[in-house]
């Protein structure tokens, strides 16, 4: 299996028995697909729902370029803003407000943060068992990013495409 964030996710959602392995060790898996992660960081493994989003929030000091996209947006406000970031970590719904971004009333979102020695990943909600727009299932297929490598540099050069973040539509209200 190729080592890219989107064949992982692909795989996982096919194949129930790899899904709870990644689940229950998600670094060791990693490593056996042939991913190098250094020694010191811990990988936690968490899944979207239906009704629960994880936003992950890379790494202080990533530079997000500027775009359209809900998440690009209320991430790069959080790396700016310090004050923001503790609104968004607190209440993640009023701080999305705050920047004019309305998410679902039905959703829980749940803000993490990578570091150094800690990375999230993140399995999206599978599209073919959701009820998701054109628009979402031409994004999430295409392995659409918010910020494309942004982990090459992080964790040993391996091309994750970010984690948690872009490969999934944030939940918006519109």
């Amino acid at each position: 299996m190729s080592n890219n964030y989107q064949n992982i996710i692909e795989y996982l959602w096919e194949n129930p028995t790899s899904r709870e392995d990644f689940m229950t060790e998600p670094k060791s898996y990693l490593e056996k697909q042939g991913l190098e992660i250094p020694e010191n960081v811990l990988v936690s493994a968490y899944a979207d729902t239906s009704s629960q989003y994880y936003l992950v929030l890379p790494p202080d000091g990533t530079e997000i370029p500027e775009n359209d996209n809900p998440e690009t947006k209320i991430i790069g406000r959080a790396l700016q803003d310090s004050v923001y970031k503790a609104r968004l970590l607190e209440n993640p719904q009023a701080a999305a407000e705050e920047i004019g971004i309305e998410l679902l009333d039905s959703m829980t979102i749940i803000v993490l943060q990578d570091s150094e020695d800690q990375m999230h990943f993140v399995i999206p909600v599978n599209p073919s068992d959701s009820e998701l727009s054109e628009a979402d299932l031409e994004t999430i297929a295409g392995g659409a990013s918010s910020y494309p490598g942004l982990y090459g540099n992080s964790f040993g050069g391996t091309d994750f495409g970010g984690f948690g973040c872009g490969c999934r539509p944030i939940p918006i209200g519109l």
